[in-house]
């Protein structure tokens, strides 16, 4: 029995060589596509913050309807954020 399973394999190794190359070459390709891109995207994250590091970047800008109360500026301070006051009409 296990003779003919065997033969019986090769032969479908034989007659569909092409199918089986073509479906490894793609398994090849995706596995490669995603560790670039894995790659890819940590190299992004460390860049982009050791470039905030370098040229000192600002955490960014926001705006409120109301102004902010002494508790909700102590919460956002105690995080390391600086606040600058910035009033216009």
């Amino acid at each position: 029995m296990q003779r003919i399973l065997s033969k019986r394999v090769l032969r479908d190794i034989r007659e569909n060589l092409l199918r089986y190359l073509a479906l490894f070459f793609l398994v090849a390709l995706v596995m490669y596509m995603v560790v670039a891109i894995v790659g890819a995207a940590e190299t992004i994250m460390q860049g982009t913050k050791e470039s905030g590091r370098v040229h000192h970047r600002e955490d960014g800008q926001f705006g409120v309807f109301v102004p902010l109360t002494e508790k909700e500026t102590a919460q956002i301070t105690e995080k390391g954020v600086t606040l600058q006051r910035d009033f216009s009409l």
